[in-house]
């Protein structure tokens, strides 16, 4: 990832907009997503923990 700080500020927006949403994500796993979000690429996840992204629009997710 050649912006670290777009990805850090990606994952803080969602964990705000998640937070928001009275929801929580690990910073680690935001992370993740951030650079799901920054590369604008759809995020595959197996992780449960990733479900309460389906609170957001940000990210483009698709659970196994």
């Amino acid at each position: 990832v050649d912006d670290a700080s777009g990805v850090a500020r990606a994952a803080a927006e969602l964990q705000t907009e998640l937070h928001d949403a009275g929801a929580t994500l690990s910073a680690r796993d935001a992370f993740i997503a951030g650079a799901a979000c920054t590369l604008e690429e759809p995020l595959v996840a197996s992780d449960d923990d990733f479900r309460v992204l389906t609170e957001t629009e940000m990210v483009d997710l698709t659970l196994l």
